[in-house]
C-alpha cells in the first residue's frame, strides 16, 4: 500500500509517517519508483505508535523500545513498549479511580446537605 493507503488506514497523516520514518520509529519502505510501499507489518506497527502516543508515551520513549534492524522491527523491544502502554494504562486507571471516588463523596455531602 502506498502512503495514502497507509495513513487512512492507521489514522496518522503522511506527514507523522514520513517524520516516524526520520527519526527510525518505522522501517525505511520499499520504493516502487517515486512512491514508498507499506506492508501490514507497517499498519501494525504504526498502530502501536499512534496508541503509544495517546497514552503519552514519547516518541524518545519510543525510539529507545523500538528498535529496527536490517530495515526490520525488532519486535522484542516492541512488545517492551506494549508493556509499557500496559503500565499507563494501569496507572490512568488508578487515577480514574481515585478521581471517582473523589466524586462520589463530593456527591454523598450535596446528599446530606440536601
Amino acid at each position: 500500500m502506498y502512503i495514502g493507503q497507509l495513513a487512512e488506514k492507521s489514522g496518522v497523516s503522511p506527514r507523522a509517517i514520513r517524520l516516524y520514518e526520520s527519526i527510525g520509529l518505522l522501517p525505511k519502505p520499499q520504493r516502487k519508483g517515486r512512491y514508498r510501499v507499506y506492508g501490514p507489518s507497517d499498519l501494525d506497527l504504526l498502530l502501536l505508535i499512534r496508541e503509544a502516543k495517546l497514552l503519552g508515551i514519547s516518541l524518545k520513549r519510543m525510539q529507545q523500545a523500538i528498535v529496527i534492524r536490517h530495515n526490520c522491527v525488532d519486535w522484542v523491544s516492541a512488545l517492551a513498549l506494549l508493556e509499557e502502554m500496559n503500565q499507563v494504562l494501569l496507572a490512568q486507571r488508578a487515577e480514574i479511580d481515585l478521581k471517582l471516588a473523589r466524586l462520589a463523596c463530593c456527591r454523598a455531602e450535596i446528599e446530606k446537605s440536601l
